[in-house]
Formats: structure tokens, C-alpha cells, sequence
């Protein structure tokens, strides 16, 4: 087993449920063997896709703002996996059902152009429900919230790419709208698991383990001007202050 699967608090085969925060293992896809990416498909994750069909959100029964736009997983007990978070926003969740006294979750996948949108799209709304439903779903002191993905990309024009120095692509606009949103619905301090994605070639891929309540996540390797930290969503203005621009040649 990898050294980072290690950390998150070991093998996803472990048969005791996870009751308490979120273990995220982040990096490369390298540095996950191939034992460990075996085990990760034997948790059978159900797609949450920005680039599935209409009729496989339906049969889902996920919410969704068509195809490659935003999808918001229903909530229950199976594992989620999501792919492509360029520019996009994770929103995973989990807490213990009432009823079941399992972990039940859910899992969003959205661009920043649907957060704080609604003449042009229903995610708020979509968002808002999720959030209700869960919330008097589960037991109010087991929830935990992350965010993950999106792009903050300071570097100098590159040949071909003609982006000005400072874009963050909605990144800080959209941690603070969500953050609001699921403290007002859940009323718990949402944490950004880690900074966002600087390359704008490559994408964060996410799969989540409902019942031990791990993230795994594939994320290219970030340069230094980019937090590998995580932090409360209500300081990212602190977290960012520091976040140097890329400039050429930078590793």
C-alpha cells in the first residue's frame, strides 16, 4: 500500500465505519500503486459525471443542469467518484443517517459560471434542496463538508493561451458562495481540503469512501505558489494572501 494511503488512515477493505472528519489522500496518480488503485475500483463508486448523458443522471436519480454542466449526486450509502474537475468545484459531504445509523453522502461536480447564477442555472436551487434533505436526514453533530478542485492560475502569458496574470477563474467567489450556502442549510464550517489546481492542462479526480469517509483524490503535483494546505472556507482570503504568482521556469 502506498505511503499516502497509509496516512489517510489505511486500506479501503478496513471493515469499521468511520464516524468522524474526512482523511483525504492527495496527490499524482503515481504515487498510487497499483494494489491501491485495484482496491479503489472494488468500491464499485457510483458516477457523479460532468460528462455523462442525460439519461444516466436520470437513472441515477442525480440532479443536474444537463450534459457537462453541473450534477449533484441523490444522497445514500454507496461510494462516489467524480473526473475532470478543471475550473470545477467539489462539494462532498457525509454524516449518519437517522434511520440507519450509517454514513450516507453526497457529491456535487460544478463550474464557477453555476454557483451564484440563478438566471442561468438552477444549481443554487438544486444545491439549497440537497443540503435541507440531507440535513434532516442525518444526525446533526456527525456532519462533516470539504470542497476540492477548481483552478487559481497566476502565470504569465503562455504561447497559444492568452489569460491575463491574476485569474483565478472564480475560484475565491465560488468557495465563499458555497460556504455560505452549507452554513446556512447546515449550519457547520465547511474546510477546503486542499488548494486549487494551477494546471490548466490537467484536472483533479476524486473518488469518495462512504462508510470510512476518505477522499482520494489524483492531483497533479503544485508548484509553490499554490497552498497544498487545507483551511476553513470562511478564510480563504487569509489562505490566498500568500500564494505567489508562476512566473516562467518556476517549478
Amino acid at each position: 500500500m502506498s505511503e499516502s494511503l497509509e496516512k489517510s488512515g489505511g486500506s479501503s477493505g478496513e471493515d469499521a465505519p468511520n464516524f468522524g472528519k474526512i482523511f483525504a489522500a492527495i496527490g499524482p496518480k503515481e504515487i498510487y500503486s497499483e494494489e491501491d488503485q485495484e482496491n479503489l475500483k472494488k468500491l464499485e463508486a457510483e458516477p457523479v459525471d460532468f460528462f455523462s448523458t442525460f439519461e444516466e443522471r436520470e437513472a441515477r436519480n442525480q440532479k443536474h443542469g444537463g450534459v457537462r454542466n453541473y450534477v449533484i449526486s441523490s444522497i445514500s450509502e454507496k461510494n462516489k467518484a467524480s473526473r475532470g474537475y478543471h475550473d470545477c468545484i467539489g462539494v462532498a459531504a457525509v454524516g449518519v443517517d437517522v434511520k440507519t445509523g450509517k454514513n450516507v453522502s453526497f457529491l456535487t461536480h460544478q463550474p464557477p459560471r453555476n454557483i451564484g447564477n440563478p438566471v442561468e442555472s438552477d444549481f443554487d436551487k438544486d444545491f439549497a434542496e440537497t443540503l435541507r434533505t440531507f440535513y434532516s436526514q442525518v444526525k446533526k453533530d456527525s456532519i462533516d463538508v470539504v470542497f476540492f478542485g477548481g483552478q487559481y492560475h497566476e502565470m504569465a502569458k503562455m504561447p497559444h493561451v492568452d489569460l491575463p496574470l491574476g485569474n483565478d477563474y472564480g475560484y475565491k467567489t465560488s468557495i465563499k458562495l458555497l460556504a455560505d450556502a452549507v452554513q446556512k442549510a447546515l449550519h457547520t464550517e465547511p474546510n477546503v481540503i486542499t488548494g486549487p489546481n494551477h494546471d490548466l492542462f490537467d484536472s483533479t479526480e476524486v473518488v469518495f469512501d462512504t462508510k470510512h469517509r476518505r477522499l482520494y483524490m489524483y492531483q497533479p503535483e503544485q508548484p509553490r505558489s499554490i497552498s497544498g494546505k487545507g483551511f476553513p472556507a470562511s478564510g480563504i482570503e487569509e489562505a490566498t494572501k500568500d500564494w505567489k504568482p508562476l512566473l516562467p521556469n518556476d517549478e
